[in-house]
């Protein structure tokens, strides 16, 4: 049985001003790459925000980091997702469908 995921995947990258957004974008390459299981992306997306305040408390004297989830065109049936950063442009982030399916334990 195949199970649904998402690709976590920066798509761009761009140069940071501050370390605020130096420590985001450390944070978001991390994840870059990593599989999140279709039925958990609402906790994925939901402990992403808090630590992107946490970061934001952190730099207190920088300019707050503000971004938001949007829903984009669809793959295969599925919603793909797009990561917009507001008022910087720190990278681009999508999460896109993908299906996992475990190589044969013959090998």
């Amino acid at each position: 049985m195949n199970k649904k995921y998402y690709l976590f995947q920066v798509t761009t990258s761009y140069v940071t001003k501050n370390k605020l957004e130096a420590d985001v974008y450390l944070y978001i390459k991390k994840l870059d790459g990593t599989l999140i299981e279709a039925d958990r992306l609402s906790a994925f997306k939901k402990h992403f925000n808090a630590c992107i305040e946490l970061l934001n408390e952190e730099h207190h004297r920088c300019k707050a980091i503000s971004f938001d989830w949007f829903a984009c065109n669809k793959t295969r049936g599925e919603q793909n997702f797009s990561l917009h950063f507001r008022g910087s442009g720190i990278c681009n982030v999508s999460l896109t469908p993908a299906i996992y399916e475990p190589i044969s334990e013959s090998f």
